[in-house]
């Protein structure tokens, strides 16, 4: 019976201070609702970061050296190397490759046309998750036989060829004091 007199006495004192009553039920409101939207915004705020991070290569490690730096041939990366790197790691990676970076110009019917090049071998695709919309990827063929193999995008594909349907298609990049033909 004493609970129900508390809940008596309760309803009457909210009753009688109708306006402490509304005021504090309107400062509960407005706090929660902030606890709410706050930590609403940090989740999607997180979320989006990690998409943003993810998609920029969050779970890629790269090693690189120096350019113009003196080295020894010894200490310089190889195949021997990114092997290595293969069995330490086994199936904690995907997988590794050795690839160059690196400025080139194209020699064809258009202007001087400065290319961003990239140079890679058959594991690019795992790696970058490419999607080729003509064409095939580097094959390990490719690099056992030391064939000049170059993949570029669309717009490109339209700049140079009027079309995007260009496999097999050739075209000559200096890069440096080096002039070399390569097969798309």
């Amino acid at each position: 019976m004493k609970i129900f007199e508390l809940i008596k006495i309760a309803f009457s004192s909210i009753i009688s201070n109708k306006m402490r009553s509304l005021l504090t039920m309107l400062g509960l409101i407005i706090g929660i609702s902030s606890v709410v939207t706050i930590l609403a915004i940090g989740d999607g705020s997180q979320s989006s970061i990690e998409d943003n991070l993810s998609s920029l290569g969050l779970n890629t490690v790269s090693v690189s050296y120096e350019r113009n730096v003196d080295i020894s041939p010894t200490e310089e990366f190889n195949n021997k190397d990114i092997e290595a790197i293969e069995e330490i790691f086994g199936d904690r990676i995907i997988s590794a490759m050795p690839s160059y970076t690196g400025t080139g110009t194209i020699i064809s019917n258009i202007d001087e046309t400065t290319l961003s090049l990239s140079g890679s071998d058959d594991n690019l695709n795992e790696i970058e998750d490419l999607t080729l919309f003509s064409g095939r990827s580097i094959a390990e063929t490719d690099l056992d036989n030391r064939r000049n193999v170059i993949l570029i995008d669309d717009e490109l594909a339209v700049e140079l060829f009027g079309t995007t349907n260009i496999a097999g298609e050739k075209i000559q990049i200096t890069a440096g004091k080096n002039t070399n033909q390569f097969i798309i």
